[in-house]
């Protein structure tokens, strides 16, 4: 009986001290991140998720593969009337820039962040920049503001965890806003370039380009490889070369000397400039890289600083 009195007596001590712990919730102190390895940390997720598999991807290497990637243009675009770009989802015409800004690009801004990057979580940490250096600087010829900053995230949710973010932002001086789409050959790269599918998406564009009072491409056909689009100031050209930007150089060159100052390179072949054509199947630069290595190996200091112009300047160039 008194065995039993005792342990009921410290039961009660074990009970009554334990009530007055508190837990790292409670007291706002956080616990130390766990160490994991990426391995760990993936099956932690997975079982936190309920997930017991992930599905493979499509295969792009094996075509008899059960999962094998699709390259059957037929199959591939179900939707071949993209929706217009000037019409809101209630059916009203856009007719003005102020309604494109205000009204319809926020619904396709929704759409993106809906169907394709997904949404940012409604309580994410704050993110305070610092600006640590500003230079006024030259990218080649063209003038620009090359800043290094440092973003802080804010960690007062976990005080254990500090992230500072370095960035370096370089942007032009005087800045335009030209797009040029770059692609290369779907029988050199593989059947994953989607070149067909950068053309519709640059020539649906083109109601928005009018109505702001810039210059579309003009043309809606799927143009032959190698024919230089560059008239207006959204551009396209599909070389047949690899995944380089080498190849459409002398085109993109062409459309950029509308927007710099200056006079236009001297060694762009005739017949580049003003109206829509086709480069020779090799240029010199092409040949020059040719023997036994790929253009895309072949970088050197200023062909690196020429991309980064050629990225600045347009703010919207890209390439596949």
């Amino acid at each position: 009986m008194r065995l039993i009195s005792w342990s009921i007596m410290l039961l009660v001590l074990v009970v009554a001290g334990g009530a007055g712990l508190a837990s790292p919730q409670e007291t706002g102190k956080s616990l130390p991140p766990a160490v994991m390895t990426a391995e760990e940390d993936h099956r932690r997720m997975m079982k936190l998720l309920g997930i017991a598999s992930l599905r493979p991807g499509a295969n792009g290497n094996d075509p008899k593969a059960p999962n094998a990637a699709n390259y059957d243009e037929s199959k591939a675009n179900p939707y071949p009337v993209l929706p217009d770009p000037l019409v809101l989802k209630n059916g009203r015409k856009v007719t003005t820039a102020r309604a494109w800004w205000t009204k319809r690009r926020a619904e396709i801004v929704e759409d993106f962040d809906r169907e394709i990057y997904g949404r940012v979580p409604r309580v994410t940490p704050k993110v305070k920049w610092e600006v640590v250096s500003l230079k006024r600087e030259t990218n080649g010829d063209v003038p620009v503001v090359t800043e290094q900053l440092v973003g802080h995230v804010d960690n007062s949710s976990d005080t254990l965890i500090k992230v500072d973010i370095e960035l370096t932002l370089t942007t032009p001086a005087n800045a335009t806003r030209p797009v040029f789409v770059g692609v290369g050959s779907p029988k050199v790269e593989g059947g994953w370039v989607d070149a067909k599918g950068m053309f519709m998406a640059a020539a649906a564009a083109g109601p928005v380009y009018r109505l702001l009072g810039r210059k579309d491409m003009s043309v809606t056909e799927f143009p032959p490889m190698e024919t230089a689009l560059i008239d207006g100031d959204v551009a396209f050209r599909q070389h047949s070369g690899r995944h380089t930007n080498g190849p459409n150089w002398p085109t993109f060159l062409a459309f950029a000397s509308r927007y710099l100052k200056g006079p236009p390179p001297a060694n762009i072949p005739k017949g580049y400039v003003g109206k829509p054509v086709v480069q020779p199947p090799e240029t010199i630069e092409e040949k020059r890289l040719r023997p036994g290595r790929d253009a895309g190996e072949n970088h050197s200091a200023a062909a690196a600083g020429a991309e980064t112009l050629m990225i600045i300047l347009s703010d919207g160039y890209t390439t596949g």
